[in-house]
């Protein structure tokens, strides 16, 4: 019985830390999404010494809008696939430490449901360069004002 308790005990420890590292991803993208704009109009503001005047933006600034828009959708959709992925591990964890509670608990040493098989290499790469096309597109919607 007593490692029935340490190993949820250890289950819980691993929800928990997945849940706080999801917290801290969707603090890093949410800042730049939520505060990248204002420090953009700011560096405006700046750059023309308060005066905005006309904004003729041209086709490529166009173009650049667009696809910040489209990076700022696909980032919020990359995420989505990320959290699912953890919470449906932490689901897998959570049933685990229901059943060992159970008249007859299963063997613990050797259920399946205690790896962990998501890869998100894959998913991170994605959701990094979304931010970094997202960068480049303000860049160059700055340099096309």
């Amino acid at each position: 019985m007593a490692l029935e308790a340490e190993i949820i005990n250890h289950l819980t420890k691993e929800i928990e830390t997945q849940i706080n590292n999801m917290m801290t991803f969707r603090t890093r993208a949410n800042l730049t999404i939520y505060i990248g704009p204002f420090v953009i109009l700011g560096s405006y503001v700046i750059a023309t010494k308060g005066e905005l005047g006309d904004v003729n933006p041209n086709a490529v600034a166009y173009v650049s809008m667009i696809a910040l828009g489209v990076c700022f959708i696909l980032l919020g959709t990359c995420s989505a696939l990320i959290e699912r992925q953890s919470w449906h591990q932490c689901n897998r964890w959570r049933e685990l430490i229901a059943e060992s509670q159970a008249a007859t608990p299963p063997d613990m040493r050797t259920d399946s449901r205690f790896v962990y098989k998501e890869h998100l290499l894959k998913s991170y790469l994605v959701v990094y360069a979304l931010l970094f096309i997202a960068f480049i597109s303000v860049l160059i919607l700055l340099f096309n004002i």
